[in-house]
């Protein structure tokens, strides 16, 4: 084995403290001493001396080229093929809510007020989730009547039809801001929706309005200096994870069955597993990013949060495929369907111990149920090796920040209206050179080779979502 992934030593910084230390990263003297010692305990320093040699990789989508076969239309056949697939299947949140809409036991009307009563609460309440930062309850009850009366005639557009549905405010709505979770990103009222969104309007989703999220989706917490922060439904001293912390939130809440997020680095997939619900990093480009403020174009997704893996999927289905707005997502391979397996029997699962071993007690005891219950169902589990996993990390953090830092750089003006750390990050990602972010590409294309040897064995890897439970709130 060929385990090096290592535990990051940089400091921990809170209230006065970190204030004081993005303030002393902010200005070019200061970070110039500061910077070098927070780039060598983050693996920085190291990663500028390692032999690369392999040629760029800017973006995954380059490793495919242009095929032609990417599916077109709006995922519709798709999503009623699933759902005929899950017939006599356990039914989700989605599927149960249909059902009742159908068979005149409850409206969506009523769906809606139970939610605004719930969020009503919420805003009074002493530990706030705080997950939604924008909702025009007016517009929200029309799309219900509309749902209503759609459902009385028996003529669903879908089986999304009625289903409230939030949206991280990372992309556009009509009728609402985008603020990415700052003061001063905001172009004002939105006239036109993100594609995403447009779909899920189509199939006659409800699009509640805008959840909370980390400012500029940066770091994996539900801080946000704006807005204030996000808890965990579960246990609110704890943090919910980021940084689509509204959306994770609002789900595990009962807001909705299903919410958008975004994810360049674990912003969909940590607070999911924070949150205890299901949350999905669809491939690259496979949802179009058309509408969505582009913060990491390499490395940034976006994806659904549901209460049970068939809402993933039937928000992912509803959102997936070609955009003519969006070239990446015209260079995907075609989408094969999605059916319930009755068993595991065919899935070869790879596990790397030393990587899950690296988690807390808990995440280990969480990631050896999931193991065994595999198992059960008839997976063959075969041991792999990953090697250069810490490589990787670096050269990720390199990648995102370096992006960020550039798709802020047109706002350097408003950098001080920034909360403290996000001015801290931007400040290492302003210490990046351009030579670390091609050595970071050259290192993609390795790690690109490395895990198309891995699924060359395997079909997919089984790890601990994230290395802890969720913590306890740390306001930074």
């Amino acid at each position: 084995m060929s385990y090096n992934l290592k535990s990051l030593n940089l400091p921990k910084l809170k209230g006065t403290a970190l204030k004081v230390m993005a303030s002393l990263l902010g200005k070019k003297p200061t970070r110039a001493l500061l910077a070098p010692s927070l780039l060598k305990n983050g693996g920085i320093s190291d990663f500028r001396e390692w032999g690369i040699s392999a040629q760029p990789l800017h973006r995954p989508i380059d490793l495919y080229g242009l095929n032609g076969q990417a599916p077109k239309g709006d995922g519709t056949e798709r999503l009623k093929a699933f759902i005929k697939s899950r017939e006599g299947q356990p039914k989700g949140q989605v599927r149960r809510l249909h059902a009742a809409f159908l068979a005149g036991e409850m409206t969506p009307k009523d769906v809606i007020f139970q939610i605004f009563e719930a969020i009503d609460k919420d805003t009074k309440g002493r530990h706030r989730i705080n997950a939604v930062i924008a909702m025009n309850k007016e517009e929200v009850l029309s799309m219900a009547e509309a749902a209503a009366i759609r459902y009385m005639n028996q003529q669903p557009l879908s089986v999304l039809d009625g289903i409230p549905i939030f949206i991280k405010d990372e992309m556009h709505v009509a009728g609402y801001e985008t603020t990415v979770g700052t003061r001063f990103l905001s172009n004002g009222v939105e006239a036109e929706d993100a594609t995403l969104v447009k779909r899920l309007r189509d199939l006659g989703a409800i699009i509640m309005g805008k959840t909370n999220l980390h400012e500029i989706g940066i770091n994996p917490t539900g801080y946000n200096d704006r807005f204030g922060p996000v808890s965990n439904p579960y246990m609110p001293t704890h943090d919910p994870g980021g940084s689509s912390s509204g959306s994770a939130a609002a789900v595990a809440a009962g807001w909705c069955p299903i919410a958008i997020g975004a994810d360049g680095g674990g912003s969909i997939r940590i607070p999911a597993a924070f949150c205890g619900v299901a949350g999905l990093k669809a491939t690259y480009g496979r949802i179009s990013e058309h509408g969505v403020f582009p913060l990491c174009h390499s490395v940034g997704h976006v994806g659904p949060i549901a209460s049970t893996v068939e809402d993933c999927v039937i928000g992912y289905l509803a959102i997936a495929g070609v955009d003519a707005h969006d070239e990446v997502s015209q260079r995907q391979g075609p989408m094969k369907p999605v059916k319930t397996m009755k068993d595991m029997s065919n899935v070869k699962i790879g596990v790397f111990e030393p990587w899950a071993n690296h988690a807390d007690e808990d995440m280990r005891h969480a990631y050896a149920n999931a193991l065994r219950f595999c198992e059960e169902q008839g997976a063959t589990i075969i041991d792999i090796d990953i090697p250069g996993l810490n490589e990787m990390r670096v050269g990720h953090a390199v990648t995102i920040l370096s992006e960020m830092t550039a798709a802020m750089q047109n706002h350097q003006s408003n950098f001080g209206q920034h909360g403290a750390s996000v001015r801290a990050s931007l400040a290492i990602g302003q210490s990046l050179t351009g030579r670390d972010y091609v050595r970071a590409q050259m290192l993609r294309r390795e790690a690109a080779a490395v895990f198309d040897k891995v699924f060359a064995e395997v079909d997919v890897i089984l790890t601990p979502a994230t290395g802890i439970v969720a913590p306890e709130v740390r306001h930074s």
